[in-house]
């Protein structure tokens, strides 16, 4: 699968990127120039740190964060714990695996008794909570049979809005946390899944909000591929990572 989709190809050119991120000397100082933001600053270090990279001045700057408590700040709101909890544990600076029921009950989507009142930052908690109690799919949540449950009927009450609104850079959230919970095909899954593929551009992305992006035909090729990115990354890496997880558990429709 991953060979007919080109996925190392495109791996290896992503990991190169990010690399030569981290490496750039004025974002890596960062870290220690502004030690509130140190999780943040550092998220993409500690993310490459999962793959066996391994950098000194990185690691120093992790361990004066970890030493001055800021990496722990608790000015953070529940689905970011869990953010910061599981990258730390995926990157191997936690000494045992979370506790991941005790820091789900606190987050939004454990407390919220239904979708009505949900908002996009709301729901991008939830989509993020439900990223990480799954390990980004590679396992079913930690829920009851009565929770997940509950969690499904909260996913597609959310899919039908943002599906309504062509709000393709949620609705993809969504539909990866319902591949990974392992919920039951439906229409609404069905008519949300192919609304979703077929809002893929002839040129490769997916604008986030669902609009057709202003500007295009007038704009330089410079600014044109800037729009495009500014626009579409989120979304378009949101469809690829639905793509392979629905693929991978054979439930993509054509």
């Amino acid at each position: 699968m991953a060979a007919r989709l080109g996925l190392r190809r495109h791996l290896r050119r992503w990991r190169r990127f990010l690399f030569d991120h981290c490496e750039d000397r004025g974002f890596a100082e960062l870290a220690r120039r502004m030690p509130s933001y140190a999780y943040a600053i550092l998220l993409p270090y500690i993310t490459l740190r999962t793959t066996g990279y391994r950098s000194s001045f990185h690691e120093e700057s992790l361990r004066l964060a970890w030493a001055s408590g800021y990496l722990f700040a608790v000015e953070v709101v529940p689905h970011r714990v869990l953010d910061r909890e599981y990258f730390l544990w995926k990157a191997g600076l936690l000494s045992s695996e979370p506790d991941w029921p005790k820091l789900y009950a606190n987050t939004a989507l454990a407390v919220a008794p239904d979708a009505l009142h949900l908002d996009h930052e709301a729901a991008y908690a939830i989509t993020h909570t439900l990223f990480y109690l799954s390990d980004w799919g590679r396992r079913k949540p930690p829920f009851e049979a009565e929770e997940s449950a509950r969690v499904t009927r909260v996913l597609d009450c959310l899919m039908v809005h943002y599906w309504r609104v062509r709000h393709w850079d949620l609705l993809g959230e969504l539909l990866v946390n319902r591949v990974a919970l392992g919920a039951r095909e439906s229409p609404l899954a069905t008519g949300a899944s192919a609304g979703f593929l077929n809002a893929w551009r002839p040129d490769g992305c997916i604008p986030g909000g669902g609009l057709e992006i202003e500007g295009l035909d007038k704009a330089s090729p410079s600014e044109r591929e800037s729009i495009i990115f500014r626009e579409c990354y989120h979304t378009t890496l949101v469809g690829v990572f639905y793509c392979v997880s629905a693929l991978q558990n054979r439930s993509l429709r054509p």
